[in-house]
């Protein structure tokens, strides 16, 4: 079987809503405009986050889902952003041990 096959095989196979669930650090989601396929369920990540008594944050970007390729710098800065908001919001989560 073709590699990349193999993936999507064991992709289809894992429950992520389940994963947003159990998370308990402060969440990330960044979603691309112009990516229909992931934006489907981006409500459902952040409910499940929450539900799950973590923190979650949206940001919804023009650009596609590759944009931490295809525009590095301006993924990084949505990054230090995103890093900041939540890191404010929730100190403890970013303390070091």
């Amino acid at each position: 079987m073709h590699a990349f096959a193999e993936v999507v095989e064991d992709l289809t196979r894992r429950d992520f809503l389940d994963v947003a669930g159990r998370c308990r650090l402060p969440v990330l989601f960044v979603n691309g405009l112009g990516d229909p396929l992931f934006r489907a369920q981006e409500r459902q990540f952040l409910a499940a986050v929450r539900a799950g008594g973590g923190s979650a944050r949206l940001f919804r970007v023009r650009g596609p889902h590759t944009m931490a390729i295809s525009a590095p710098a301006a993924f990084t800065r949505l990054l230090e952003r995103g890093h900041g908001l939540l890191a404010a919001a929730h100190p403890a989560a970013f303390a070091p041990a």
